[in-house]
């Protein structure tokens, strides 16, 4: 007589991933070496169904970094738990290394994977450079001790004295150290000017 049919619907998930920065804008970013600098990222998942996902820093090499010179990342969770149609902002840290060459631009990926489907990831990059560190150590050494700043030589009328001048820089930039010596009654200043 009659037929009966059962039938079921199952909608299957869809992975989806998908990461932007929201903060800092400008590129590049300029970065203080040996400062941690906070980038805040935007997590969206624009799936159909609850996702973990895992997040990732790393340098993408190019012709200034062939590889990473000691960057530091500080991500609070490397795994985040994103609902359907949800969205987290996480913030994240950079610091780079104390000898990191400025003006030189590196590019930096961030990248959010789906732990559902390891096929399934979106990325970002921004580029960024370290910023110029004009550092100096400068003493002066008046036979082979050294001077203390604001301190003097004395010496006899009709005598030489000898100082020597050493000068490092220990920045991350090629620098201009300029001298003036004046003559102050019987004392000789010297100034010093750096960039």
């Amino acid at each position: 007589s009659g037929y009966k049919i059962d039938f079921s619907i199952q909608v299957l998930q869809i992975f989806r991933s998908d990461i932007s920065v929201i903060s800092p804008t400008q590129s590049p970013l300029l970065i203080n070496v040996s400062e941690a600098t906070w980038i805040v990222l935007r997590l969206e998942n624009p799936g159909n169904g609850p996702d973990n996902y895992d997040l990732e820093a790393r340098l993408v090499p190019n012709e200034n970094f062939s590889a990473d010179p000691g960057i530091l990342f500080t991500i609070s969770s490397p795994t985040y738990s994103i609902n359907a149609a949800g969205l987290r902002q996480v913030p994240v840290q950079i610091t780079l290394p104390l000898d990191t060459p400025a003006r030189m631009g590196m590019v930096i990926e961030f990248s959010l994977r789906s732990q559902g489907d390891s096929d399934v990831f979106d990325a970002v990059l921004i580029e960024v450079e370290a910023r110029q560190d004009h550092r100096w150590n400068v003493s002066l050494l008046d036979g082979g001790n050294n001077l203390a700043s604001g301190g003097g030589v004395i010496t006899a009328p009709g005598t030489s004295t000898t100082l020597t001048l050493n000068v490092t820089n220990i920045g991350n930039f090629d620098g201009l150290l300029g001298f003036i010596m004046f003559l102050n009654g019987h004392d000789i200043c010297l100034g010093l000017a750096g960039r």
